[in-house]
């Protein structure tokens, strides 16, 4: 008997000839395709991606080369030596995923519109879907926690300094998406400060918000005017921002900044000891048609990121 339902979503097992009722009813006349097309796959450009091998976990570390200022110190003089400070560590340990599909041959045999191939595809979109939601998840989590190489969130106002007597650096700003604010974080990337508390070099390029946002960014960048100004001001600097809307983070208020650091600067890591591979699997039963599976071994994290400023949007 045919499960009803969906009930066979809670299924273990093949697809057979019972899993698709419809596709042998002859009552039905048109089968349409509910394509699953993974909209919005944007957020692998803000990490940088690390192929491993031979290793489970992995460690990254950092050596900085920002020295104190020149010191009075004349010819015969003990020689002021100063040393660059050390940067931290974080390690990533990888994990295997895998998921897999099969059809029994009398699947194919009682499939009248020929969909069975069709219902299989969606094993080559599950796995970019898996990647961007945990990317998502980083920006998610960005402002609370101690998950940074720093003991920070990805975004907090005392991120310790590499040389701690110097201070602190701030990438999180705070409020709705509005222009004071972007404004707000836009200045904060540009007073952004590096390992001895001296002035980095980064620059705000793009913001990533959600859909909820997206009229605001188009009126906050795309207009010569400032909008919601009653003397209509000028709206300078942020038409130079791009911006990137993304579906898979969840928090609705949230946006972020990101500037033009490259490589492992960018903080945000996709580690992977094994990339997502599509192969075919070797049934010995013959009336088993097709058999397939996916496989990666990977992990995304972050070190700490002076590339990006965020505000939770409260």
């Amino acid at each position: 008997m045919a499960i009803q339902g969906n009930e066979w979503l809670k299924a273990l097992g093949s697809m057979d000839r019972n899993t698709w009722p419809a596709l042998l009813d002859k009552t039905i006349d048109e089968m349409w395709e509910m394509r699953d097309s993974v909209p919005g796959m944007n957020l692998a450009q803000f990490f940088d991606v690390e192929n491993i091998s031979g290793m489970k976990t992995f460690s990254l570390s950092y050596v900085t080369n920002e020295l104190p200022l020149p010191r009075l110190n004349s010819d015969g003089d003990a020689m002021p030596y100063v040393t660059a400070a050390p940067g931290r560590s974080q390690s990533f340990t990888v994990q295997w995923y895998r998921l897999a599909v099969r059809a029994l041959r009398d699947a194919f045999e009682t499939d009248r519109f020929d969909e069975i191939m069709f219902s299989l595809s969606g094993l080559t979109q599950s796995p970019m879907r898996f990647d961007e939601y945990k990317r998502a998840a980083i920006l998610d989590n960005a402002f609370s926690g101690t998950a940074g190489d720093d003991e920070k969130p990805l975004c907090a106002n005392d991120h310790p300094n590499e040389d701690t007597e110097t201070g602190t650096w701030d990438n999180l700003s705070t409020g709705v998406l509005s222009g004071p604010n972007l404004h707000s974080s836009r200045l904060l990337m540009e007073r952004m400060t590096g390992a001895k508390g001296n002035p980095f070099d980064v620059m705000g390029q793009v913001v990533l918000i959600t859909p909820e946002n997206e009229q605001t960014i188009i009126e906050l960048t795309k207009t010569d005017r400032k909008p919601d100004n009653t003397v209509w001001d000028v709206n300078a600097l942020l038409p130079e921002f791009g911006y990137v809307k993304n579906k898979y983070t969840s928090d609705t208020d949230a946006y972020f900044v990101f500037g033009n650091l490259n490589g492992r600067q960018k903080g945000l890591h996709e580690v992977q000891l094994a990339d997502w591979d599509l192969s075919d699997n070797s049934p010995q039963n013959v009336d088993i048609r097709i058999d397939r599976r996916i496989r990666g071994a990977k992990v995304f994290g972050f070190t700490h990121s002076r590339n990006v400023v965020g505000s939770a949007g409260a």
